[in-house]
């Protein structure tokens, strides 16, 4: 099976960042994908990921640099491990940061990769995906983590939004199609009632 990934990423050392006889994903085990779950890298290296999780129980689908690159590491239709209990249904994004603590800083260019990102793989799934930070994610806390940090959990509101504002473009011209054909599936089918009544008199004669 070919590998899903995003249009807009770039293969980065696409599931290659594992110890030998080991792998840092699993099967969704038939779960829909229905949740983001954002991430900080909580460094300021974008090149430092996805290596760092060679020697960690971790990944994440993509990765998204301060100059808005966006990278995939893991396909799509596999499990990440990113989000504990959130893992079978979410895909997992990682963002660069461009400043340390306390902030967390990052840029935004990759706000508008995010929201790019995240509006592609809704409309390519066809529903509207739940954006959660990863300490809101089902199995976490914010006592359990600080992710994806200040910034990015203060800005959420905000990607949100912008991400409504991509979707309910695409979702009301589907909408709009699908109103379409059930007319014309109708007026077919009262063309054909009328049919009917027309040849009922003709059936009855024979």
């Amino acid at each position: 099976m070919k590998p899903v990934i995003s249009p807009l990423a770039t293969p980065y050392q696409f599931e290659k960042f594992f110890n030998e006889g080991e792998t840092r994903w699993n099967d969704r085990g038939g779960a829909k994908i229905k949740t983001i779950v954002i991430h900080h890298m909580a460094m300021t290296d974008f090149d430092a990921v996805p290596e760092v999780w060679r020697e960690r129980e971790a990944s994440a689908h993509y990765g998204i640099g301060p100059n808005g690159e966006i990278r995939a590491y893991v396909g799509e239709e596999k499990r990440a491990w990113h989000a504990k209990q959130a893992n079978a249904d979410s895909i997992g994004i990682e963002i660069c940061n461009i400043s340390k603590e306390p902030n967390w800083g990052v840029s935004d260019k990759s706000i508008d990769a995010l929201v790019r990102l995240i509006g592609d793989i809704s409309k390519r799934y066809g529903i509207k995906m739940e954006i959660i930070g990863h300490q809101f994610a089902r199995g976490n806390t914010p006592e359990m983590t600080e992710c994806p940090g200040p910034t990015l959990t203060r800005r959420l509101p905000e990607i949100r939004k912008k991400v409504e504002v991509i979707l309910g473009h695409h979702f009301s011209e589907i909408s709009k199609n699908v109103k379409e054909q059930a007319a014309q599936v109708n007026s077919q089918r009262n063309s054909m009632g009328m049919l009917d009544k027309k040849m009922d008199p003709m059936m009855k004669n024979k």
